[in-house]
Parts: structure tokens; sequence; C-alpha cells
């Protein structure tokens, strides 16, 4: 065809050709009736062209191939009419193969009026549903016959209709068969008559017979029924209900009715063995049906996608059109999605995806929102390079294009599997290629990109860098989204992106508090709307709330609870989502950690009693929301207990424990669970955790219930209920106890020991031995019990008041005391001993030598001398092992306790984290509110042999203070250059974290200060087994200790060793080393570093 052509002088030739091929039709003098019947469908073909010409959307070229396609079709029909004027049996083909044109005019017509689009479409189908055949007239007349056949057949009744199916002629068959048609339509019988009857078998019986295969299925209902009575209960009507189905199912419109009717297997089977034309009818019809997902699934396990798949590799245009359109409407459905990527339907939609042919662009929308639909498949993680490749597509495809295309990289990197998707796609630069969308004017589009961004970023932080958001305009617009866009997705998707906020990123907080966010997310919350929006909203609201309430930034908290913060959690408690209640509790902890220190003191006024309405009951203070964020007048404690309830069980249980743990610390533990009993079903509902709850949310249970069960009234009441549970727990052996690790069933089995121990369960508590305290033999296990036991009441359950009551703290700080009297009488004795031993050492050296004596001796000479003759060598050196306060370190193994400054930073906690993996059996705790006497007490009453206190400034860990126990000494060192395990750049380096003890490396530490220092570091680890492949280093160089943590790996022979580093590696610097403990403030100094001693003979201390 000529493609110089324009739009308007192609349609034009195209009218005129019509209209020439319409009089040709209508002035044959043969066959008549069919060529009139031709000349009737081409002359409303001129009307709807001069519409397309008019229309300048119309030129695209797609439309521009339907219209070429139907010039060649009608210059066929004129040829053909000329040269054969008895061309009957061509007709039919030649109305059909117009009909066809007409259909890929009306898929290419996508920006077209609803009115045009009709008009294609009834004559579309009237073309293609006319029928000629050699006795074309006789049917006229038979029309006209069957018409009186019809009234006959109204006449007819039930019993009448029966009798002529069975044993009538033809001409009875057929007034049978509008008699039966005229009962189906009006509903008078059913498919309970049509079985009894027989009436299936009598119509397929006859089919030989009678030439009446098109008139059963002209019967309106008659399919529909047929399929009825295949899916019934009756085994035998079924049977021939499918034989007469299958007759009738080489009709493309018989199969077409049964795939409404639900029957599915005929029109698969035009897709597989149908002629092209027949496989586009059907693909065609599919993608215009109505399904259920029930339907689908039908559909894609009796095996419709691989026909689909094929037509849309191998067909034409029309015929991939067709496919595309009919696999979108069938992968509605995820099932369906596996099957599709099976077939292999991926490549060939790549390659069509990334085509530059004109005549293929009409088909890359719905091949990309195919793509979008089969990147929900988990297998489709395999194809590593595919996120990539259609990164490269947002930049040259159009608007809807590239929603599916975003749409698409979101549902690949969302696979739980796809870690290293995500990570390669920041890697490869995927964020300042999807920054710039928020800006673009088609809501979908930044829907998409704001949904793949909040992807992306939720969890490498290490490649994902916050200040690329926050910096430039881009915070501005997507805060701009949140305040201003009218879809609640809109919202949620922004919200997403800001809750992906590094934890402690305090500058990026600084920065959303400066552009007013929060109470922004505070006005959004007020809505009363439950779609799934804005349930996705509330999520993502709450993860923001926790990056805003971290305990270790009080001021930021303050500023939070300013803007009414409180209210909203408390609201996300009562009425959000499973995580949504789940953030609420954790920001509430979170708040309430920092109650104690926030709380107003009551004022005591002279013969004034202080008001006691506004007194809060857990924290005997005046508490406020906004001041203390007080769990307990913020009302938020009944939603947490609420939150017990419920049947199903989630991450809240764990959540909602944790923040009713804050109302009962060590100071505060009797008024919150008076307070927590107070509340009906509280005590039940946090009982039930210990049989309902997963393993973290039994550990919170049981450490609540453990100080609700202190007090004897309490006890009482609930200790029966408790009794139940326990036995079950420990006797029969919780599932999650058996699959947890060794430390956690070790955790859990000390719990309930020690709630056991309260209610009185000698059984229980014995059967705890088994789940990880001690493996031991039945003789051993009540010993051991019994001194937890004894431990536990003596130590762990004796409150600050009773201490200042009964006294056992002020007898255990007395006894504290004399020994340490004793111990500095019994060194001043030695000492003195010491001392005369120098003195005798030199009156001997002074005889041996023949030199005179020293004049300061000269006066002791004589009775030194008597002493002398009474000694001999093994009597003359004195013994002690006073000075060495490690004398009797080798008799059992350091047991050390690591805690921290006051509200310590994560940057600090994760180092103590990390030196609790240092140094074998070591315990870390949060120090809390706890003074530092109380520690080291508590610590000697437990046997700790050392205790190491870690401080910080602004975040930075710099010092590190090492005390032994339980009379010292206490060694103050400085710490620099920090770099945790976690912050190693070189992840391939580092090697795991082995359990063994480890070998010490002591470098340089070669005069007494050096030795003594070294004697201080080498007592805090275990004496290690000969094969242990971990080396802890601490090598002097200028008085700077470096540390470093190794451990090596034999890769060939005794000579090829790798060496891999563990972390953490850090530098300690010497300033002090006292002869007490850390709490002794009037203990002696054994050695401080001062200014004047800073001079070149004197600088390095430690070694040379």
């Amino acid at each position: 065809m000529g493609t110089s052509r324009s739009f308007k002088e192609l349609v034009l030739e195209l009218v005129a050709s019509a209209d020439e091929v319409a009089s040709l039709a209508k002035d044959s003098e043969s066959e008549s009736q069919a060529m009139s019947e031709l000349s009737i469908y081409l002359e409303r073909l001129p009307s709807i062209l001069d519409t397309i010409r008019q229309d300048k959307v119309m030129d695209t070229p797609g439309i521009r191939l339907a219209i070429e396609s139907l010039e060649a079709q009608l210059h066929r029909a004129r040829a053909c009419i000329e040269s054969s004027p008895n061309a009957r049996a061509n007709i039919q083909e030649m109305t059909h193969d117009l009909g066809r044109s007409l259909g890929l005019l009306l898929f290419a017509s996508v920006g077209v009026s609803l009115d045009l689009k009709e008009k294609i479409g009834a004559l579309h189908k009237e073309m293609m549903n006319v029928k000629f055949d050699e006795s074309y007239e006789r049917e006229i007349e038979e029309v006209d016959e069957a018409c009186s056949e019809k009234e006959e057949g109204k006449m007819l009744g039930i019993e009448d209709v029966a009798l002529q199916l069975k044993y009538g002629n033809d001409k009875e068959f057929k007034c049978a068969l509008m008699g039966l048609e005229m009962l189906i339509r009006e509903k008078d019988v059913d498919c309970d008559w049509i079985i009894d009857e027989g009436i299936i078998a009598i119509l397929f019986n006859r089919l030989g017979a009678s030439k009446c295969v098109e008139r059963i299925g002209r019967i309106q209902g008659c399919i529909i029924m047929l399929v009825a009575i295949l899916n019934g209960d009756d085994p035998l009507a079924s049977h021939d209900a499918g034989k007469l189905l299958d007759a009738l199912s080489c009709n493309t419109q018989n199969a077409l009715l049964m795939a409404e009717a639900g029957c599915f297997q005929p029109l698969i089977q035009h897709l597989r063995q149908g002629s092209e034309m027949s496989k586009i009818l059907m693909a065609t019809a599919l993608a215009r049906m109505v399904l259920t997902d029930k339907a689908r699934d039908s559909l894609g396990e009796d095996g419709v996608m691989e026909p689909l798949v094929f037509m849309f590799k191998t067909g034409k245009l029309e015929a991939k059109l067709a496919a595309l359109n009919a696999l979108q409407n069938l992968l509605i459905s995820t099932k369906n999605v596996s099957n599709i990527l099976s077939s292999g339907i991926l490549p060939p939609l790549l390659q069509l995806l990334f085509s530059v042919t004109s005549s293929l662009m009409t088909l890359r929308e719905p091949a990309s929102a195919i793509l979008s639909k089969v990147a929900l498949s988990n297998s489709i993680v395999e194809y590593k390079d595919l996120p990539n490749q259609l990164l490269s597509l947002l930049n040259l495809s159009n608007s809807k294009i590239k929603c599916h295309v975003l749409v698409a990289l979101n549902n690949i990197a969302s696979h739980p599997s796809a870690s290293e998707v995500r990570s390669k796609m920041n890697q490869n630069g995927a964020m300042q290629l999807l920054l710039p969308l928020p800006k673009e004017t088609d809501s979908k589009i930044r829907v998409s990109a704001l949904n793949l961004l909040y992807t992306i970023t939720k969890d490498v932080s290490e490649d994902y860098k916050f200040s690329e958001v926050v910096g430039g305009d881009y915070l501005q617009i997507i805060v701009g989204l949140v305040s201003s866009s009218s879809w609640d997705s809109e919202k949620a998707a922004a919200v997403g992106l800001l809750s992906n906020t590094p934890v402690g990123d305090k500058r990026a907080i600084d920065k959303l508090k400066k552009v007013n966010l929060l109470p922004m997310l505070v006005s959004l919350m007020g809505s009363s709307s439950s779609s799934s929006s804005m349930c996705q909203l509330q999520e993502r609201v709450a993860a923001i709330f926790i990056k805003f309430t971290l305990p270790s930034d009080k001021k930021v908290q303050l500023s939070v609870i300013e803007v009414g913060v409180i209210p909203v959690l408390v609201k996300l408690l009562s009425n959000g989502s499973s995580v949504a209640k789940c953030r609420a509790a954790i920001s509430l902890a979170q708040l309430s950690q920092n109650t104690t220190s926030l709380r107003r003191p009551r004022n005591r006024r002279w013969c004034v009693p202080s008001p006691t309405v506004a007194l809060c009951e857990v924290h005997d203070r005046f508490c406020t929301i906004k001041g203390g964020f007080c769990l307990v007048k913020s009302g938020a404690v009944l939603h947490l207990i609420q939150i017990l309830e419920g049947e199903k069980r989630s991450e809240a249980d764990e959540a909602a424990l944790s923040a009713l743990a804050t109302l009962l610390q060590d100071d505060l533990w009797e008024n919150g669970s008076n307070f927590i009993v107070k509340i009906q079903g509280a005590v039940e509902n946090i009982i039930r955790m210990l049989e309902l709850g997963n393993l973290k949310a039994q550990e919170k249970a049981l450490w609540i219930l453990e100080r609700i069960f202190r007090t004897e009234n309490h006890r009482t009441e609930y200790g029966g209920v408790a009794q139940v549970v326990l036995i079950n727990l420990a006797q029969k052996g919780e599932p999650s106890l058996r699959s947890a690790t060794k430390e956690k069933r070790k955790i859990t089995g000390a719990s309930i020991v020690r709630m056991a121990l309260l209610v009185g369960l000698k059984e229980t508590l014995m059967k705890a031995c088994d789940y990880g305290i001690l493996k031991l033999q039945n003789a051993l296990k009540w010993e051991v019990i019994q001194k937890l036991m004894k431990r536990e009441a003596d130590e762990t359950y004796i409150t600050k008041t009773q201490l200042r009551s009964v006294g056992p703290g002020r007898k255990m700080l007395r006894r504290t005391i004399r020994l340490k009297r004793e111990y500095l009488y019994r060194k001043s004795l030695e000492g003195k001993e010491r001392l005369l031993y120098e003195k005798k050492r030199k009156i001997r050296q002074a005889l041996e030598e023949g030199k005179p004596i020293p004049t300061e001796l000269r006066n002791e000479e004589a009775a030194l001398r008597r002493q002398i003759d009474l000694e001999d060598d093994h009597t003359a050196v004195p013994r002690s092992i006073i000075d060495d306060e490690y004398a009797k370190a080798t008799e059992r193994e350091p047991k050390i306790l690591i805690t921290t400054s006051r509200d310590p930073s994560q940057p600090l906690t994760q180092f103590t984290k990390e030196l609790k993996f240092v140094f074998p059996n070591a315990e870390r705790m949060n120090r809390g509110g706890q003074v530092i006497n109380e520690i080291i007490e508590s610590c000697r009453a437990r046997e700790f042999t050392d205790v190491i206190l870690v401080h910080e400034h602004r975040g930075v860990p710099d010092g590190l203070v090492i005390s032994h126990l339980p009379f010292g000494p206490t060694a103050y060192f400085g710490l620099h250059n920090v770099v945790t395990r976690h912050d190693i750049k070189d992840k391939n380096s580092i090697g795991t974290m082995p359990g063994v003890y480890p070998h010490l490396i002591l470098n340089n530490f070669t005069t007494k200060l050096g030795e003594r220092t070294a004697t201080i570091l080498k007592h805090l680890f275990p004496v290690p087994k000969p094969d242990s492949k971990r080396i802890i280093t601490f090598a002097n160089q200028s008085d700077y200790i470096s540390f470093r943590h190794h451990v090596y790996e034999k890769q060939g022979g005794p000579k090829s060793i790798e060496l891999k580093e563990i972390g953490p590696r850090f530098e300690l610097r010497l300033y002090q080393i006292k002869l007490g403990t850390v709490e002794q403030k009037e203990a002696q100094n054994e050695w401080v570093l001062r200014p004047y001693m800073n001079t070149t003979k004197k600088r390095k201390f430690l070694g040379d």
C-alpha cells in the first residue's frame, strides 16, 4: 500500500472503493438475495469512515494499518464479484474477512468516542455472524415456514413437546424444538424435568438423523441449561449433556456461550486447534468477558495460558493484541501469575517493550500491564538483570507504561527474598533516577514512584543515605504531598518513605521537625476512614513516631508531646491494625521510660496537706501527659491490656507487654503492680500470654508476673491460676521452648524458676532445670533449686523499703567496710615487714662485701644482726599475698558486669553489646536510675569479679573504668578511636564470633606500671584451651594500648594461616589506678598521670 498518501486521502479512497463494491453487489443479476445483504453492510461503511476522516486523533499507526487491511479486502471482494458472478460460496468468506478488518479497526481505536465504537462494533458483529449457503433462498422460505411452526410450537403443551421430540418426524421435531425453546424461555420447565424426561439423550440421538445442531444452539438458554446439567449430581444426565455440548462446540458462537456459562474447555480447544481468526475471536471474547476469580483460576488450571502465550509469540498484530488483552484479564487472579511465568512469556514481553517498531507501539501498554502482574511471582527474583533493564525504560516510555513499569519494579523489590535486588538497585543509582518522579503531574506515577522508593530504602540502611531525600527540594516536595494530596494512597506512600529515616539520625529528625511534619501527621490521624490505604497510612505514621520518641533524646520527646502525639497513639491502640498497635505501643514504651526522670516531685507544705487528686497512682508524683509521658494519665494502660485479650496473636503482644513493664521498674514495681491488678482481667490476660504468646512475649509476661507476685495479696489471689499455667509450661514442655536457642531456653527457664518459686511449685522448679538452667541428675536438681531459692530470697526480692527498714543493706555495707579495714591493716603490717626486710638485706650485703654499715642503720645494727642469725634462706624472704589482689584469681573464672553511664546513646549501647562478646562470662546491664554504690554491692553479693563501666561524650564512647572486686584495684582509661564490628567497612573480611576462650597477646608492658596494667587486663579473661583459634591483642605503643580481636584459620598447610578481624577495635590510655573499688572515693591513688610528669625522659610509663 502507498505509505506516502496522507491519512485523509487514504480514507477517501477507501470510501470510494466501498461505494463501488456496494454498487456492484446491488446490480448483480444472480445471487440477488446474498448480494443485497452484502451491499447493505457496505453502504453502512462510508458513514463510519467519514467520521474517522474528520477526527485528527485517529491518524495513528494502528488505525492506518487497519484501514489498509480493509482496503485490501474491498479490492479482493470487487475482483471476486467481477470475475465469478456465481460465487455464492465465496460471499460468506468475503463478508467475514471484511468483518475481521473492521474488528482490527475497533481494537486500534483507543481514543475515539463511545458512539463511534458502538457503530463499528455493531457492524463488525453482524458481518461476522452472517451465513450464506447453497440453499439460501430455500432457507428464506423455511424462515417463513418456521414462523408458522413457531406458532404451532406455542400451542403445544409440555407433554406434547416431550412426545414429539421422542417420536415425531422432522417437521414435528422442529415444532417440538420451538416449543421447548418457549418452555425454557418462559421457565415453565427446569433441569429436573429435562433429566426426568431424558430430553438430552433424545436430542443427542437425533442429531445424526436431523440436521438440527444449529437449531439447538439457537435455542435461548439451552446451552446454559446444558452446562448446569453437566455440573449436576445426576451422572447419566451429566454424561449425555457432555456429549451434546461436545457436538455443539464445533460452532464458535456455541463455544463462547459455553464459556459464559462456565464451561471453558471448548473455548480452550478453539484456542489450541482452531483457525487464526477463530483464535482471535476466542481471545477477544475472553478479554471482554466478566470473570470471577474462581473462573479465572479454573481457566488457568485448564491450561489456557499456553495457547495465549503462543499466540502472543507467533501471531500477527491482531492476534498479539487479542492475546495480551485476554492475559491481562486472566492475571487479575494471582494464581495464574506463576503459570504464565513458567510458559516463557518474559523474554518476548521485554523484547516488545524495548521495540521501536511503529506497528508494535500499540502493544507496549498492555505488555507493561502484564509485566506488572508477572512481577508478583516469587520466581521473578531469579532474573537478576531485570530490575536494571526496567529502570532504563522509565525515560523511554509514556506515562501509562511508566506507571506499569514502576509497579513491576515495586513488586519485584517487595519479595522477601529480594534483599540483594534492593541493594543492587541502590548501588546502580535507582535513588537518583526515582527521586525526581514525585514532581510528576500524574498522581499514579507519583504514588508508584514513592512506593518503590519506600521499598528499596526500608532495609538497606548501609546503602541508603537519607540526606539524598532530605537534601535539596525533595523533602519539601514529599512533605507537600503529605499535606496537600487528596488521595490516602499517595499520602501513605510519601509517609512511608519518610518513615525509613535511620534510627538515631538526629540531623534528619531536625530537618523533619523544621518542616512541621509532626503537626501534619497528627492532623492526618483525625480521619475516621477505614479504607486499606488509610490503614497503611496509620501504620507508617506510627513508624515515624517511633523515630521521634527514642528515650535517648528527651528534647525531641518533649517536642513530640507538645503537638499532641500521645492521644493519637492511644487512638491507634484501640482502632488501629495489629501493626499500628504494635508500633504505637513501642512509642508509648519509649516515652514511658523517661517518666521517672521528668515527673514533678510532691511539695510538702507546713501544716497544709498537699492535694492528692492529681497524684499518679504509680509514680506518686504530679504526672502530666505533656510533661512526663505518663501512661497512667494518658489512659493507655487499659488499651494495652485489651490488646492481650484478642484471639489472634501478633507482635503487638510483645510491644504491649514492654510498655506495661515500664510501670514495674525497680523503684515503681509496688505501685505499678497494684495499679495493674486493679484493672479487670489484666493479670489473667498476662497469664494467658504464657500459653498463647511467642517466646519473647512469654519472657515479658514472666518478668511482669514475677514482680506482681512479689506482693503476698496478689500471690494469694492469682497464684492458683499461675500454677496451672506454669505446670503446663514446664512439665509438658512448650514447643517454643524446645525450638528456641540454648541462650533463650536459659533465660526462659530461669524466669520459670523465679515464678514457680513465688507460687510454691517444687516440681515445676525441678522440671525447669531441664529447659536450660542446668543439665543435672535428679539427685542434684533440688540442691541447685535450694541455692536459687536462698539467693533469690536474700537478694532479688528485697525492696528498697525493706532494705531501709530491716537493715540487711546496712549490715552488708558494714561487713564490706570491716573486711576492707582488715585488708588495709594487714597490708600496713606487711609494709612494715617489707621495710624491715630491706634493712636486713642492706646489712647482709654490707657484711658479705666487707663494706661499712650504712649510716642510717648503725643504731639498729645489733638488733638486726641478731635477727639475721636466726633466719635461714626460706624465712629470710617475705611471702605475701596481701599486695597481690589477683592472688586467688585462678581459683575460679572471672565473672564480669558491663554497664554504662545513665541514658546511654545508641552507639554506646552497641559498643557495650560487642564488649559483652569480647569478655567471656560477661553480663550487660541497663543501668537505668541505679547509683554506682548499689551496683557494686549487688555485684559483690553475686560474686562478680570485675565491673566495667563505659562512659561517653556526645554519643562517642570516651572512657572505660575497670574495677576489680571485692576490694580493688580500679583502673581508669581514656577510650579513643572506637570502631565497632558493625562499622567495619569490609564485611567480607570479618570473621564469625566464636564462643571459645581467647589467647592473649600483651605486648610492650615492661615497666612495673606496665606489668600492673597487664595484670589488670589479663585477669578479665579465663584460661583458654590450647587449640583455641581466637586471639585478643593488647599492644602498647607510646602508652596507647591498642585492642584488636582476631580469629585465625589454617587454609592449607601449617604455614598458610589466614587472620580475620572480629571487632571491635579501640585504643586505651591509662590515666589513673586506685587501690579501692570505683565507688570508694576515699581510696588512695596508686598512680595518677599528672601534667608535670610529661617530660621528655618520663613520657613512656608502660613500656619502651
